[in-house]
């Protein structure tokens, strides 16, 4: 997705602007909602690793509102400046969580699990 982005800005003359990063992030709030918000909560990278998103509560699918908002979390803060802090603290988390959840999950009341390869 990040190629992706950039290539978009690139195209409509917004690298390293603001608007540019704006535009990033919508796109990438776009990818993760539709392919985690998707029956099987993967992106392809999720795929390859045998890994879904699911709903802590239920182990069910989330919804893409709900996938969303869990992208936006952490896309934000790549938008802020001095936000790499966050972002690796961010991924870090879940090393030490009872739940295994980085952060970005436990606002959005997601886990990621692993599943077996079909």
């Amino acid at each position: 997705i990040f190629v992706i982005t950039e290539l978009a800005k690139f195209a409509v003359g917004l690298r390293h602007t603001f608007a540019g990063q704006i535009l990033a992030l919508a796109m990438a709030i776009g990818y993760y909602a539709v392919l985690n918000g998707s029956e099987l909560g993967q992106t392809f990278g999720k795929r390859a690793m045998y890994i879904q998103v699911r709903d802590l509560a239920t182990g069910g699918r989330i919804d893409p509102q709900r996938a969303g908002l869990r992208y936006l979390v952490v896309g934000l803060f790549r938008i802020v400046p001095f936000s790499m802090l966050f972002t690796v603290f961010d991924g870090l988390w879940g090393l030490w969580d009872r739940d295994r959840q980085a952060l970005h999950d436990k606002i959005a009341g997601t886990q990621v699990v692993r599943v077996m390869p079909s």
